[in-house]
């Protein structure tokens, strides 16, 4: 039996939202200006979408700010605008998507790679997320996964969902027909699934969802 359904699915996180006119920053190793409170590489802004690209070799270590400092080291005045991780040098990598916090103090993320990267900072959830330079933008970065619209069962195969900023909801609809057809999988990194069958370990945010409980 098919069956046509609609899925919208809200991600509910804990964080401080920024207002969309504020500024941001990176603010951290080179090239984000070397941890100077007063120094920083600036992100465009398009409404609530703020990106920057920058070329990296090697480790880097970041954190986001909402403003700079006047004093090249008040790091009392910068906590107040620092957006990080809950723990410290939390690694960052393509193709996943994290969230920065206020009130973490000195921790900062870690971001290894060689080459040209897009950094794109969402500031209505602090979202953020590392892409190849050239990587399409708006790309979906969460997946239905299963016997939809013709797909079998393959981590690395999906149907993109469509983010609307004002309601914070993802929306797809998809056909469903087979024998696990009730049963979906969402994923928010299915371009780091590499092999079919595998689950990638950084997949901490996927999980299996009835789709009759969704639809």
């Amino acid at each position: 039996m098919k069956k046509t359904l609609t899925f919208l699915m809200a991600l509910a996180v804990s964080i401080m939202t920024l207002q969309a006119s504020a500024a941001m920053y990176i603010v951290g190793s080179d090239p984000f200006g070397g941890w100077k409170t007063n120094a920083g590489m600036q992100m465009t802004q398009s409404g609530t979408t703020y990106t920057a690209n920058a070329t990296i070799d090697g480790t880097v270590y970041f954190v986001f700010a909402t403003q700079l400092c006047s004093g090249a080291a008040d790091w009392t005045t910068f906590a107040n605008y620092r957006l990080g991780p809950k723990t410290n040098d939390y690694p960052v990598e393509t193709g996943s998507t994290y969230t920065a916090y206020s009130g973490q103090g000195g921790n900062s993320f870690m971001f290894t790679g060689s080459g040209d990267y897009t950094i794109t900072f969402n500031s209505s959830n602090n979202q953020f997320s590392f892409a190849e330079a050239g990587t399409p933008a708006g790309s979906s970065d969460l997946f239905i996964l299963g016997e939809v619209n013709g797909n079998g069962w393959a981590p690395n195969v999906g149907v993109a969902m469509a983010y609307n900023e004002g309601t914070g909801l993802y929306t797809a609809t998809v056909t469903t027909a087979g024998e696990n057809e009730d049963y979906s999988y969402f994923c928010r990194h299915m371009e780091v699934h590499r092999e079919p069958g595998q689950r990638h370990p950084a997949c901490r945010e996927c999980g299996w969802r009835r789709s009759s409980t969704l639809g």
